[in-house]
């Protein structure tokens, strides 16, 4: 298997298409279109880095030189993710958790997902409230 293949396969079990990779990264679309076509024989270092950034638990080793395990263990326990993909979450979702963890601000992604719902359920009783008031207004 090449290295590029080996990326490849990275991206199937990740289910990510290069375009979702790009998105989550940074990394440009068109240069990453030519590493997987074989235009460009090598990962240039820069794809290396962003891929370590963003997805740990994939072992950069492996990707570069075939040895050793696919995945990091201890980053899939520490993030709670099976082996083989990710959480179900939507595109803007994976964008999100792939930037808040590469830098370290998990808890405030949790907290921010625990404000928004609470935001949703005070929307939901604002809009309760209002078409009781409706009602009310009908009535006279």
């Amino acid at each position: 298997m090449t290295v590029n293949n080996r990326f490849t396969h990275f991206l199937k079990e990740k289910k990510l298409s290069q375009k979702d990779f790009c998105q989550i990264t940074g990394y440009g679309y068109q240069s990453l279109t030519k590493f997987l076509s074989g235009q460009t024989s090598n990962p240039g270092i820069n794809l290396l880095i962003v891929t370590k950034q963003y997805f740990p638990e994939i072992n950069i080793e492996w990707i570069v030189s075939g040895e050793g395990s696919v995945w990091h263990q201890e980053e899939l326990d520490r993030k709670g993710l099976p082996y083989n993909n990710t959480p179900e979450a939507t595109d803007d979702d994976l964008e999100v958790i792939g930037k808040m963890s590469s830098l370290g601000l998990d808890p405030i992604y949790r907290n921010l997902l625990a404000t928004k719902e609470e935001l949703i359920a005070m929307q939901k009783e604002q809009i309760s409230d209002l078409k009781e008031r409706i009602n009310e207004l009908k009535k006279r």
